[in-house]
């Protein structure tokens, strides 16, 4: 028996061993004494020998664009080439064990501005996509007329959400570039701001910087990310302000006294510019941070100060009246905007949930007639 428990053990140290490996490059030690902790410096070998593939992989991207341009077999090979070499290396190391805070903040960064650089060079000259479109022609009224809220027939709503028009244009006045290469101006280093912003926010509930370095390539993996969220549009600027509010609060939810006040005027000035940029967004702050003050005011934990949770609550309380203000202000149909289309959502849910068919119409939002069918 003894001689069987011994075969045994020697059979299963092997497998042992390497799922100890697999647990170290994947993840942190949960209890704590795993490698995620580490005090080391910043490699600056390993951030200037990514930063020279991270450069190369755009050249190939730039060449697969160029082949593609010009109807070349060798474009895929190019593109893709390119693409793999972008990503796989620089997440490794941002996710590798023993790689410091500061190191994997930088890594993020330079993944981040070097796949807006792969969303840009696919149209360097100009805009390319519907929305960006939209917007330029409401920066170019905003140049032009030097008046706010001027109409907009493709994007009506968008009139009453003018922060992006208004920032692009002032960016343009100041630096004497053209709206484009203001437009490219800002949505790069808003790119940058939401991945930091993002990088706090999950820091301040980990704790890990490798798990939060982790979350953040989970996030800018999302089919979203490169090409929808780096867009000249509202939403670009808006979820980045919806962060910034996000990882504030999150930050300031042990400060007493007067650098908590100073946090909830930060978060108050957020809010305000939230509720003037983007609708969905700022419903979405709403949403978030409504919860969490009616989970604070439920917990039965006596060591959570009264101050955090009057805190908290004014967080609420203004992240839900500051934008329905600014919709009574304006007079914008934010209603008539998105009703159908969540009233079109919950229907064809209830649909499926009960098996009711919802005609094609509806699915649309769209009225049944002969006119819309055709």
């Amino acid at each position: 028996m003894t001689r069987a428990h011994l075969s045994a053990e020697i059979a299963i140290t092997p497998a042992r061993s390497w799922m100890q490996f697999l647990l170290d490059v994947i993840g942190p030690d949960l209890r704590g004494n795993g490698a995620d902790a580490t005090t080391e410096p910043a490699d600056a070998g390993w951030i200037a020998a990514l930063s020279l593939v991270v450069a190369m992989a755009l050249l190939l991207i730039v060449a697969g664009q160029g082949a593609g341009r010009r109807g070349d077999a060798v474009a895929p090979l190019l593109f893709w080439s390119g693409a793999v070499l972008l990503v796989v290396p620089t997440s490794l190391r941002i996710a590798w064990p023993n790689v410091a805070r500061s190191e994997r903040l930088f890594l993020l960064l330079l993944l981040t501005e070097a796949l807006f650089y792969f969303k840009t060079v696919y149209s360097p000259t100009g805009f390319a996509h519907h929305d960006e479109f939209l917007h330029w022609a409401a920066a170019e009224d905003l140049a032009t007329g030097h008046r706010l809220f001027l109409p907009n027939p493709l994007l009506p709503i968008a009139a009453a959400y003018p922060a992006l028009e208004i920032v692009t244009t002032a960016i343009s006045k100041l630096t004497g570039l053209p709206l484009f290469a203001a437009a490219t101006l800002l949505l790069a280093v808003l790119k940058g701001t939401l991945i930091a912003a993002l990088f706090l926010f999950y820091e301040s509930i980990t704790g890990s910087a490798r798990i939060t370095a982790i979350a953040c390539l989970t996030y800018m993996g999302c089919s979203t990310f490169v090409v929808f969220e780096s867009a000249f549009s509202y939403e670009s600027l808006g979820f980045v302000l919806c962060m910034l509010i996000f990882a504030v609060e999150a930050a300031s939810k042990d400060l007493v006294g007067r650098p908590r006040l100073g946090a909830l005027g930060l978060i108050a000035l957020l809010l305000a510019s939230l509720a003037v940029t983007h609708h969905l967004t700022a419903a979405f702050a709403a949403i978030y941070l409504g919860m969490l003050a009616t989970l604070e005011a439920l917990r039965r934990d006596i060591s959570l100060r009264l101050e955090a949770r009057i805190a908290m609550g004014v967080t609420a309380v203004l992240a839900i009246l500051l934008p329905l203000l600014w919709v009574i202000a304006s007079g914008n149909s934010f209603t008539g905007y998105i009703g159908p289309v969540v009233e079109t959502g919950f229907k064809t849910l209830l649909g499926k949930i009960f098996g009711t068919a919802i005609p094609p119409s509806e699915n649309l939002g769209a009225r049944a007639s002969p006119s819309a069918s055709d």
